[in-house]
């Protein structure tokens, strides 16, 4: 596989990515390896997303290589095209040399920022959510707003009963006798 049959080819994207396309399976250098799903046309868009000097340099340096010639080609194909389905059935190979920063600083700006507008969205119906509730309350008299009270103090008292309940049966079933035999019965 060395020699003049041997590819190995940086490449760069419009994102400012480096890469090496090679014939090799595996590169000890470069661990994150591309996958292309031929369904989504993944390697097209991968070299669609090639700076143009890039894909004429590559078309220039694969246009008659032994690998893209395949007996099941019927008709004409850019070299291109044959460099795409190279990277379909995994003759070619891509890894990643170099990601840019970046674009990685971009998308976590822009993931803040819809971030930020969400929490602006919530805290502001919470805000007016809030403002109807003691709205509603001022407009009680003492009578309603003491009514309010007790009716809140009851909600509370049964949540905790409830808490309560929940919590001693679940100590219950781990200290009761039984509930320990079924768990050693049970297989691991």
């Amino acid at each position: 596989m060395f020699g003049k049959d041997q590819i190995d080819i940086r490449l760069r994207n419009k994102q400012g990515d480096w890469f090496l396309l090679t014939n090799q399976r595996f590169n000890c250098l470069h661990k994150e390896r591309l996958t292309f799903r031929p369904t989504r046309r993944d390697a097209w868009y991968f070299l669609f997303d090639l700076w143009l000097d890039q894909c004429e340099r590559l078309e220039k340096e694969l246009k008659d290589h032994p690998l893209l010639k395949n007996p099941h080609h019927t008709g004409y194909k850019s070299t291109l095209r044959l460099i795409e389905d190279a990277l379909n059935w995994g003759s070619l190979n891509v890894f990643v040399i170099h990601r840019d920063p970046s674009r990685n600083i971009k998308q976590i700006e822009a993931l803040y920022d819809s971030i930020k507008i969400k929490l602006g969205m919530i805290i502001a119906s919470e805000k007016a959510e809030a403002t109807v509730i003691n709205h509603r309350y001022q407009s009680l008299d003492s009578s309603g707003k003491l009514q309010a009270h007790a009716h809140r103090f009851g909600q509370g008292l049964k949540q905790t009963g409830h808490s309560l309940l929940t919590w001693l049966g679940e100590i219950h079933d781990v200290v009761s006798k039984v509930k320990q035999r079924g768990r050693c019965m049970k297989p691991g």
